[in-house]
C-alpha cells in the first residue's frame, strides 16, 4: 500500500526490497524490486527484478549496475532506431523518384543483411560493455547518478537529436550520390564501363553501412577493443560479402566492379570515414574527466567529504 502510494503521490520510480514472503506484495508493486537471499528463504528473490546475498550490495546495484544497465539499454534502443532510419530513408527518397514503383533500389540480399550482420555487432557490444564512468567513480561519487535523475539520456530531446541525425546523414548521402552520379549521367572509368540503377545503389548502400557502423561508434562513450573489433567485422563483412556475390556467375558484376571502378566511391569512402572519426575526437568532455579533475584540483577533501565536486557537476548537467 504504501508502495502505491508513493507511485501516485509522487510520481517517481519506486523500489522496494525485501527479503521474506511478506515482502513479496511490496516488491511486485513497486517498479524495482530487489530480493535478498537470505535466511527467510527464496520467496523474495523469486519475486523480484535483482537479487542480492548482503544488504550493503545495494550502493552497487544501484550506482554501478543500476546505471550501467540503464544507459546501455537507453543507447541501444537509441542507435538501433538511427540505423534503421539512415537506411530506410535513402529508399523512401528513391520512391519518389521512381514514382513509387516497385523496384528496389539495394540488392534484396544485402537489405535483409544489414541488420542481422553487417550493423548487428556494436549494438551487442554497446549492450555489455557502454559506460559513461569508471566503476570506482561512480561509487565515489554518487552526486554523479542526479544524471540519470534528470532523464536526459533517454527523452524526448535524446530521440529527436538521433532521428534528426539520422534524417539529416541519409540526406546528404542520397543526394549527394544522386547529384554527382546519376542526374549527369553515370560517371566513366579508363575501360569504358558505365553504372546503372545497381551500381548507383550499391554505392550508396555503402555508404549507408559506413555512415551507421562510424557514427555509432562515434557517440560512445567507451571505446575499448570490442568496439573496434565489432566496427571493423561489420565493414569487412558488408565488403566480404559484396565481393562473393560480385564474382558469383548468378549475380550482376555491377554490384561491386563497376562501382568499385569509380574515383568518386573512394572519394566518398575517405570522406565519411575522416568525418565521424573527427566528429567523435572534438565531442565534448565526458563527465568521468570533470569528477577527475574535480580530484586533481582539490575539490575534495582528505576525508573524502565531497566539497566543490557537487557544483562541479552541476555545471556539467547544465552545460550539457
Amino acid at each position: 500500500m504504501l508502495v502505491r502510494m508513493a507511485k501516485t503521490r509522487l510520481a517517481g520510480v519506486a523500489l522496494a526490497i525485501g527479503d521474506g514472503a511478506n515482502d513479496v506484495s511490496m516488491i511486485q508493486a513497486s517498479n524495482v524490486g530487489v530480493g535478498i537471499m537470505g535466511k527467510e528463504g527464496t520467496q523474495a528473490a523469486l519475486a523480484a527484478d535483482f537479487v542480492i546475498h548482503r544488504f550493503r550490495h545495494l550502493t552497487r546495484l544501484l550506482f554501478v549496475h543500476g546505471r550501467f544497465s540503464f544507459l546501455r539499454t537507453s543507447t541501444l534502443c537509441l542507435i538501433s532506431l538511427y540505423k534503421n532510419m539512415v537506411f530506410m530513408m535513402p529508399i523512401a527518397y528513391f520512391g519518389f523518384y521512381s514514382v513509387y514503383t516497385a523496384q528496389p533500389m539495394f540488392d534484396p540480399n544485402m537489405m535483409s543483411a544489414f541488420n542481422i550482420l553487417f550493423a548487428a555487432a556494436f549494438p551487442f557490444c554497446v549492450g555489455i560493455f557502454e559506460q559513461d564512468i569508471r566503476e570506482d567513480t561512480a561509487m565515489n561519487h554518487p552526486e554523479a547518478y542526479r544524471y540519470f535523475k534528470l532523464d536526459t539520456v533517454f527523452d524526448l530531446k535524446a530521440f529527436a537529436m538521433w532521428m534528426f541525425t539520422a534524417f539529416w546523414q541519409s540526406c546528404v548521402v542520397f543526394f549527394t550520390i544522386y547529384l554527382v552520379s546519376a542526374e549527369n549521367g553515370d560517371l566513366w572509368n579508363s575501360s569504358g564501363q558505365t553504372g546503372g540503377l545497381w551500381a548507383w545503389g550499391t554505392e550508396m548502400l555503402t555508404a549507408v553501412v559506413l555512415t551507421a557502423c562510424l557514427k555509432m561508434m562515434a557517440e560512445s562513450k567507451h571505446w575499448n577493443w570490442f568496439y573496434y573489433f565489432s566496427t571493423a567485422l561489420g565493414i569487412s563483412l558488408y565488403f566480404g560479402a559484396l565481393t562473393v556475390m560480385s564474382n558469383s556467375l548468378s549475380y550482376d558484376p555491377d554490384l561491386w566492379n563497376v562501382m568499385s571502378s569509380f574515383v568518386c566511391f573512394w572519394l566518398l569512402f575517405f570522406l565519411l570515414f575522416f568525418y565521424q572519426f573527427e566528429h567523435g575526437r572534438e565531442k565534448a568532455a565526458t563527465l568521468s574527466v570533470i569528477l577527475k579533475e574535480a580530484e586533481e584540483f582539490g575539490y575534495l577533501t582528505n576525508d573524502g567529504e565531497h566539497k566543490k565536486t557537487k557544483q562541479v557537476v552541476e555545471a556539467y548537467l547544465t552545460k550539457y
